[in-house]
C-alpha cells in the first residue's frame, strides 16, 4: 500500500523506529512515530550538526577526523576543511573516509579486487588503509592522512559516525515531535525505540554482527537489548519499499517483475521481486551486489588525471586530489555529463591557477566527453551485466518488466539514459523513482519495511549445512578413497568425516517463518560428558557453481566456507541424558535437531531436542567466523 493507503497503526503502545542508511560517501536516517490509531508517517532527519546545505538537505557526508590521539574532531558536514576552521588549527588530522567498503566480505574483494585497489592511496597495503587521502584547497599544499586499521579499526569508525548519526536524529526528532505534542520526551520513547539497519546485498551475517557491536560501542543500544532492537536489511529491500511509496501504481504490476538497482556511492545492489495473491513481494532472482558505485567513476578519472598532468607543476598529489574533489562535487564534471559528444570542464583552483601546457587555464581545465565517457563505461556494462543476469535468472517464468534505479548514482543522466536505451528493445522499462534529490530513498525504506514488511519470500543465495561424519562402510568406493580418514566415535564405531550434510539448498524459496533442520547426534565417552558444556554447530555455505552441492566436502574445498557456529548451554540438556552401552563401550548420546530460519532479514536458529519424552528448544548464539 502506498502512503494515503497505509492503514492506522493498531498496537497498544507508542513506538519510534528509525531507519539508518550509511552510505558509502553519504548517509541518511529517517523515522516514524507509531501512535495507537494513527497513520505513520514516514520523514527524514534534514538538519545534522555543521551542515551547510539547503533547508531540508538529509544527507551528510560518511567521514570521520580525528586528531593525532584518536579524538574524532569532526564527523559529517564539519569535515569539509574549507569550511571547519579547525584543520588550519591541527596538525596531523586523520581521515576516515569510504570505510564502508572495509566491512565487504573477502569473497566480495575478491572479485573485484582491482576495482578496490584504485580507491585506496596507492602503493599502501590494503589490509591497513581505511580510505584514499583526501586533502584541503590546493593552496594550502598539506594532506590530510588516511586512518589506519592500526589507529582506528573500520568498527571504531563506524561506531564513531553511528554515534553522530544516532544524537543527531534523537535532538531532531525530539525537537520536531514537540512542535506537534509538547509532552513529547526522548525518554517517555527511548525504551521502545527500534533501528533498522540497511547494508549492501552482499553483505552477510559476519558484517552485520560487527555493525551490531558499533551500534552497542555508540551507545545507540544496550547490548542486553542490541538482538532485539537492531534489525538489519539489506538496501536492495529496503530501495523496494521506498519505491512502492512512490510510485503507487506499481502494485497493480501484476504478472511482472521489478527489478531495483540501487546505485550507489561504493556498491550497485540487485533485487528482484515479484507480487504474490495476497499483494505482497516475493525474491525471483538472488539478489546481487557490484563494486561498481560511483566513487569508481572518481577513480578512474584520477588515473587519468595523474596521467595526464604528470609533468604538469599540478600534477602533485594535492593538484591531484583537488581535481579529483572538483571533477566528484555537485555541479560538478561527473554529476554533469550526459553527452559523449560535449567536452566539459573541471574547475579545481582559481584565476591563478594556469600551465596552458598542459591546458589547464584559470584553474580549469577540459575533458572531451568521450574521454568521460570511458570514466563511466566499466560501471555501465557492469550494471547492464548484473541487470541482463537478474532477468535470465529469474525464478517461476516471471519476466523483469521495470528496472527502478534508485540511489545516488542513478542521478547521473548519462548512467541513465544508457540503461533506458539498451533495455528498450527488451520492452523494459527503466524508471527513477528517487527524483527528490533531498531524501535518502534507503533510509526512507527502511522505516517503511518496519512498517508495511511487503517482502515474505527470500531466494537463498547459497546451499548450507553441516560437515558430519557418517558409519564407514568397507563396500562403498568413496569410502575406501578415504580411508585414511577413518577413525574411532566415542561409542566405538568407525565413522568417516567430511559430509556436507545439506539444510538448504542455494535458489530455494524461503518463507520468513519457515524452518530448516536436519537431525544430528553426537556420541561422548563419560569423561568428555563430564566436561561437555555447550552444543556447538558449525554451519557452512557452499559458494560453488552447482546447484546442488557434493556429497563430500574434499571434492570441490575451496567451494565450502565456513559461515558460523551455532551455540547452546547444555546445562540442562546434560540432566536428561543417561549412560548407555552398546556391546563396545560406555557412552552418551545426543540427540538434537538443528534448526534455522533463513527467510528473515537476519539468520536466526535454535536447536530443539527430547527431554521425558517432550521437546524442548533454546535460542541459539550465533558466533561468525572471521
Amino acid at each position: 500500500m502506498a502512503p494515503h493507503q497505509r492503514k492506522p497503526y493498531t498496537g497498544a503502545e507508542k513506538f519510534l523506529v528509525i531507519g539508518i542508511d550509511i552510505g558509502t560517501t553519504l548517509s541518511g536516517v529517517s523515522y516514524a512515530l507509531l501512535e495507537p490509531g494513527k497513520v505513520p508517517r514516514i520523514q527524514p532527519v534534514t538538519r545534522f550538526p555543521g551542515q551547510t546545505q539547503e533547508k531540508g538537505y538529509s544527507k551528510v557526508p560518511s567521514v570521520v577526523c580525528y586528531d593525532q590521539d584518536r579524538h574524532v574532531i569532526a564527523v559529517g558536514p564539519d569535515t569539509d576543511p574549507e569550511v571547519n576552521p579547525i584543520f588550519s588549527e591541527l596538525d596531523d588530522v586523520r581521515r576516515a573516509e569510504w570505510f564502508k567498503l572495509r566491512l565487504r566480505p573477502p569473497h566480495l574483494a575478491a572479485d573485484q579486487r582491482s576495482q578496490l585497489e584504485k580507491i585506496w592511496s596507492p602503493g599502501a597495503a590494503e589490509d591497513k588503509d581505511v580510505n584514499a587521502l583526501k586533502h584541503e584547497p590546493l593552496d594550502k599544499e598539506k594532506i590530510l592522512r588516511p586512518v589506519t586499521n592500526d589507529f582506528k579499526t573500520v568498527v571504531q569508525v563506524f561506531s564513531d559516525f553511528l554515534k553522530y548519526l544516532f544524537t543527531s536524529a534523537e535532538e531532531y526528532i525530539e525537537e520536531t515531535e514537540r512542535n506537534i505534542d509538547p509532552t513529547f520526551t526522548w525518554a517517555s520513547i527511548e525504551k521502545n525505540t527500534y533501528f533498522v539497519l540497511t547494508h549492501p546485498n552482499g553483505w552477510e551475517g559476519k558484517q552485520q554482527s560487527q555493525m551490531r557491536d558499533a551500534a552497542v560501542a555508540a551507545g545507540v543500544v544496550d547490548r542486553s537489548t542490541a538482538a532485539n532492537r537492531i534489525i538489519f536489511l539489506t538496501e536492495g529491500e529496503a530501495s523496494l519499499h521506498f519505491c512502492l511509496d512512490k510510485i503507487p501504481n506499481l502494485h497493480q504490476v501484476e504478472g511482472g517483475g521489478l527489478l531495483v538497482v540501487d546505485c550507489g556511492g561504493g556498491t550497485v545492489d540487485m533485487s528482484a521481486y515479484s507480487q504474490t495473491e495476497n499483494g505482497g513481494y516475493k525474491e525471483i532472482v538472488s539478489p546481487d551486489c557490484l563494486l561498481q558505485g560511483s566513487i569508481f567513476v572518481t577513480s578512474r578519472a584520477r588515473d587519468y588525471f595523474k596521467e595526464n598532468f604528470r609533468g604538469s607543476q599540478f600534477g602533485s598529489d594535492v593538484g591531484i586530489e583537488a581535481m579529483a574533489r572538483a571533477f566528484d562535487k555537485p555541479g560538478g564534471a561527473k554529476c554533469t555529463f550526459r553527452n559523449p559528444n560535449t567536452p566539459y570542464f573541471v574547475k579545481f583552483g582559481g584565476l591563478r591557477d594556469n600551465d596552458r601546457k598542459y591546458g589547464i587555464s584559470s584553474g580549469k581545465f577540459k575533458v572531451e566527453g568521450a574521454q568521460m565517457a570511458k570514466f563511466f563505461e566499466p560501471a555501465v556494462q557492469d550494471i547492464i551485466s548484473g541487470i541482463d543476469n537478474q532477468c535470465k535468472n529469474a525464478k517461476d517464468g516471471v519476466s523483469i518488466k521495470f528496472v527502478l534505479l534508485v540511489g545516488g548514482f542513478a542521478r547521473s543522466d548519462y548512467l541513465y539514459t544508457k540503461l533506458r536505451g539498451h533495455f528498450k528493445s527488451s520492452g523494459i522499462v527503466v524508471l527513477r523513482p528517487d527524483t527528490d534529490h533531498l531524501n535518502k530513498a534507503v533510509a526512507d525504506g527502511a522505516v517503511s519495511y518496519y512498517v508495511d514488511r511487503y517482502v515474505s519470500a527470500r531466494i537463498a543465495k547459497y546451499s548450507y549445512g553441516v560437515n558430519v561424519n557418517i558409519p564407514f562402510d568397507p563396500a562403498d568406493p568413496g569410502h575406501v578413497r578415504r580411508k585414511s580418514t577413518k577413525f574411532t566415535d566415542s561409542d566405538g564405531k568407525d565413522r568417516i568425516p567430511g559430509i556436507f550434510s545439506t539444510i538448504l539448498e542455494k535458489g530455494t524459496t524461503v518463507m520468513e517463518e519457515k524452518p530448516f533442520s536436519e537431525v544430528y547426534h553426537c556420541t561422548f565417552t563419560p569423561e568428555q560428558f563430564s566436561q561437555w558444556s555447550v552444543v556447538s554447530t558449525s554451519i557452512k555455505y557452499y559458494k560453488g557453481q552447482a546447484t546442488s552441492p557434493p556429497q563430500w566436502l574434499d571434492l570441490e574445498p575451496d567451494s565450502f566456507h565456513d559461515s558460523c557456529a551455532i551455540q547452546v548451554d547444555t546445562t540442562n540438556v546434560k540432566r536428561d541424558l543417561s549412560l548407555q552401552n552398546n556391546g563396545i563401550q560406555d557412552f552418551y548420546r545426543f540427540n538434537c535437531e538443528v534448526v534455522m530460519l533463513f527467510g528473515l532479514t537476519e539468520l536466526k536458529a535454535y536447536l530443539a531436542w527430547k527431554e521425558n519424552g517432550e521437546e524442548k528448544r533454546s535460542d541459539a548464539s550465533i558466533v561468525y567466523y572471521d
